[in-house]
């Protein structure tokens, strides 16, 4: 498992929109669906966004966080060329490799190796929207994980062994009043990172 964070060049906002960070969230769908990746986790918020990820085995020698990045750099920019080219071009690039740069170059990527660690990411990520003043609860935030988790603990507390009963798509949701759904475009796509480091 991998905790992966990736952030906006020279620490602009650009995915203060809610359509950009759609866009990220899309990407990452697809990436699911196409058994490419497992993803336990997630924040997007206006500057950067960070992922609980593992790689699946077909594709554990691909650069799967280029692939992200340049994907969804390329989305944005067609965005932007239909809609806004003014913002766009303070977007351009001096490096001879890319006309425009919408991601720092240098990523983080750290291995996360134990349950206690990913726990920790986990709210670390899904605070992080509370703290930028962007909520009032983790699980109020539409672009994060926060809402999968709090469905999954309501699960676990009501099943009877104690232990983790992975979340569906669509289940769930009238035991977590409160608690909205996450994005539309995950739900049923994540995986609880109990599933990677059972309890």
């Amino acid at each position: 498992m991998e905790f992966f964070s990736a952030y906006c060049v020279k620490g602009r906002h650009l995915l203060e929109e809610d359509i950009h960070k759609q866009i990220v969230v899309d990407s990452l769908a697809f990436m699911v669906e196409n058994k490419r990746i497992w993803l336990y986790g997630f924040v997007i918020l206006p500057g950067e966004f960070h992922l609980l990820w593992q790689r699946q085995p077909a594709w554990e020698l691909k650069n799967l966080r280029q692939m992200l990045l340049k994907f969804t750099a390329h989305q944005i920019k067609h965005r932007l060329k239909a809609i806004n080219r003014r913002e766009l071009e303070t977007y351009r690039s001096p490096l001879r490799d890319r006309q425009f740069q919408f991601w720092e170059r240098h990523a983080d990527a750290l291995p996360v190796s134990i349950a206690q660690a990913a726990a920790e990411k986990l709210q670390q990520m899904h605070e992080a929207p509370v703290a930028g003043g962007l909520c009032r609860q983790p699980e109020a935030y539409r672009f994060s994980s926060a809402a999968f988790y709090a469905q999954a603990a309501i699960r676990q507390e009501k099943n009877e062994t104690g232990s983790f009963a992975p979340v569906h798509a669509g289940e769930g949701q009238a035991a977590a009043a409160g608690h909205p759904s996450p994005e539309p475009a995950l739900n049923g796509l994540l995986r609880h990172y109990q599933q990677y480091f059972p309890p």
